[in-house]
């Protein structure tokens, strides 16, 4: 004869059951046994550990499978197990070929006009803005009709933000964008106290960065003996 009936396997079911068999199989009323007494207070305590567990175990099942996975670390992890590089959004780029076209020359003094890097153009086809990728900090591009200007563009545009450190160590700051919009994965630079910092895939890369540094400088140190 079977303890429980296994036809109702509810968590609330299964408790409501085994309050009942206590109180069958000792002959005490529902007014000794109850939730308030001591055993009432452990099977309580068990039912509540249970549901955890069971919690747990269909998180972590339903975590593991990429069709229902929710969380973001989660469904990252998956795809990298599936042979993909999950990455944040990637913009699209291109090149353009800029040439002066001889209007406007009145509102323009000098013969030549400065381009710095990252400027925004704008497509008046589809309304997007792109930044211009020079490669340094601006170009000259003449307005004699022969100077040809070639540059990379990106889409998007530029935004900065600035932090203040407190100087501890591992410090870290969460930036999300605004909007709709998303943070380029590549076209990303940090900069502290004016210097820009190099990318690092993990803390154990900037450990064997850091090391091979410090080998060059002994070597370099022991040939100045």
């Amino acid at each position: 004869m079977d303890l429980l009936n296994k036809n109702k396997a509810k968590i609330s079911d299964l408790l409501s059951q085994t309050f009942d068999l206590i109180q069958a199989r000792y002959g005490m009323s529902e007014q000794l046994f109850t939730v308030a007494s001591v055993w009432g207070q452990i099977i309580f305590v068990l039912d509540n550990l249970s549901q955890f567990i069971l919690f747990f175990i269909e998180d972590s099942i339903t975590e593991l499978n990429i069709n229902t996975a929710t969380r973001e670390s989660s469904i990252y992890g998956l795809a990298t197990l599936a042979g993909h590089n999950p990455t944040r959004s990637i913009a699209a780029k291109g090149e353009i070929v800029t040439k002066w076209n001889g209007k406007g020359l009145e509102d323009i003094g000098g013969g030549a006009v400065l381009i710095p890097n990252n400027s925004q153009v704008k497509c008046i086809n589809n309304g997007k803005t792109y930044l211009l990728k020079l490669g340094q900090e601006y170009v000259r591009l003449n307005l004699d009709g022969t100077s040809i200007l070639t540059a990379s563009i990106i889409e998007g545009i530029l935004n900065t933000n600035q932090y203040t450190g407190t100087g501890r160590k591992l410090q870290s700051y969460n930036i999300s964008a605004r909007g709709t919009s998303g943070i380029e994965n590549f076209e990303v630079a940090v900069r502290v106290n004016g210097n820009t910092w190099k990318k690092y895939d993990s803390l154990y890369g900037m450990f064997l960065s850091f090391c091979i540094s410090f080998i060059f400088f002994l070597s370099k140190l022991i040939d100045s003996f």
